[in-house]
Formats: structure tokens, sequence, C-alpha cells
């Protein structure tokens, strides 16, 4: 459970239990940020889930390792909700006015998983133009694809074990809608739906020479 006020820095500097292979993805995430020392210092995860932006790298993280959020709402009780319901668009999210994130769970089984990630910007210290996080279980080979930046909220996809080149890219076609990429100066629709496509096979080929 990471607290929603718990410093990007903390995360950083947790030392996990080695079973857990996705914890390789507290750092990755955390030095995906365009950020100096002094925000990793004061920023906390918490913050970066709920601005909703889709370089939001601790979104990324969360919805990787299908977290769940606690809710203190502004009335009525305490809930939860999984990540993958939680963004609804770009600085659009489930919190109505006056809602907490309390904190957010990670579940153990997924954590156990093993990680891989990668992304692109259109400049080295620039936001991150594409995300993917490709997740594998060690015990049935199940494979999910994971993917923010590129979007105006996350998607996943989830295969019983590594995809074919094509499997994959029918699936991220079929599955992302074409307005669901965005134009911005950190890159234009073409270049974010292309990044998204290439990263993803680098992903999957790395998967399939056994990287994890």
């Amino acid at each position: 459970e990471i607290a929603a006020t718990c410093r990007i820095r903390d995360l950083l500097d947790f030392e996990s239990p080695t079973e857990w292979h996705a914890s390789v993805l507290f750092k990755k995430c955390a030095e995906a940020l365009s950020a100096s020392f002094k925000i990793y210092n004061e920023a906390t995860v918490g913050g970066n889930i709920c601005l909703s932006l889709p370089a939001g790298a601790m979104i990324s993280l969360a919805h990787a390792l299908h977290a769940e959020y606690t809710i203190w709402p502004h009335e009525g009780d305490t809930y939860t909700i999984p990540a993958s319901e939680f963004h609804h668009g770009i600085l659009d999210n489930a919190l109505n006015p006056g809602d907490i994130l309390r904190s957010i769970w990670l579940p153990k089984a997924r954590l156990e998983r093993h990680a891989l990630m990668n992304l692109r910007s259109l400049t080295h210290i620039g936001r991150s133009a594409a995300l993917v996080i490709a997740t594998r279980d060690p015990n049935d080979g199940q494979v999910e694809f994971s993917i923010t930046a590129s979007v105006t909220k996350p998607y996943q996809f989830e295969f019983s074990n590594i995809p074919t080149v094509a499997e994959l890219k029918d699936a991220i076609e079929d599955g992302i809608p074409n307005d669901a990429y965005f134009d911005d100066q950190h890159g234009d629709v073409f270049y974010r739906r292309a990044m998204t496509l290439y990263l993803a096979e680098n992903l999957r080929t790395s998967l399939a020479n056994g990287a994890i």
C-alpha cells in the first residue's frame, strides 16, 4: 500500500522484497518523469495520479500493476476503485469535488510478475510521447501490455502467452480508437501512434527472446 502523500523520492528509494520482480518499475517510472531532483523530493505519487495527465508516470505504474485506489469521498463512505476505471481522459478522473485519493494498493500477484518498460519522447529530457509496459506471469506465462502517455487514458491488452507480431498489432489498432491519440507540442497523433506500435513490438520481441 502506497499512501497518496508518499513522495516520489521515497518510492524511488524503496527496497522491495526480491520476489517483487515488477518493483523495477518504481525506479523506471519515476525516472520517466520530466522532473528535477527538487520535484522528486516534493511531488507525491497521488498528486501525479490525480493530475490525470497522459504522461503521468505514476499512472503508468499503477495501471500496469492493476492498482486499486482508496477514495475518501466528500460525502458518503470510503470506497475503492480499480486504476483501470479511474482515468476518463486528460485532466479528467473519477474524483468529485472534495474527494481525496487516500492510497494506492498494488496486488502481490502483480508485483511478482516480471516487467519491461520502454518509452519515447521528442527530446532527451522531454515529456514522454509514448510509454509501454509489458508484464509476464512467471507461473502461467500470461502477458499484458499497458499503454500510456500517447493516449488520453490508459489502455491494456492481455494475452494467454506471448502474442505474434500480427496479434499484438491488431489488438492495439483495434482496441485504441484513432481519436484516443492526441496532438500537442510533445508529439502529433501520427508520431504517437507509430511510437506506441514500435515500443510494443520491441517489448514483444524482448519477451520472445527470453528477456523475462
